[in-house]
């Protein structure tokens, strides 16, 4: 299933036009992640995988890396991973979207959020 991009009406994957409003929904959105750039004496890749609306990717973001990610319209699910300390957040992709991702110094917690 996919969401109109216009509406937010649930649709069948085979639609371009969404029976609600009558829009063409075939366009795709850009869900960017940031990682901050931080000085730890070690500091390696992020595992993120993004799953929802009948998609799911997986990547590995390094400190100080943007990486662009063009999706349908709908709600998704992030999470990340480094090392044992795990994060995650939903967002609805209705719009272009930035997330950003880094270690919290004082609690050495993981953390992930909306821009």
């Amino acid at each position: 299933m996919k969401f109109c991009v216009h509406c937010g009406n649930q649709m069948q994957d085979s639609n371009e036009i969404c029976m609600n409003c009558g829009c063409r929904s075939s366009s795709k959105l850009t869900l960017t992640i940031y990682r901050e750039k931080q000085w730890f004496l070690v500091n390696p890749p992020i595992d993120v995988t993004i799953v929802g609306n009948g998609e799911s990717k997986e990547l590995s973001i390094k400190k100080k890396e943007t990486v662009n990610i063009e999706l349908p319209a709908g709600i998704y699910t992030v999470y990340a991973k480094g090392g044992i300390r795990k994060a995650n957040v939903e967002i609805n992709l209705d719009k272009n979207r930035t997330l950003r991702l880094g270690w919290n110094r004082v609690s050495g917690q993981l953390e992930l959020w909306e821009v």
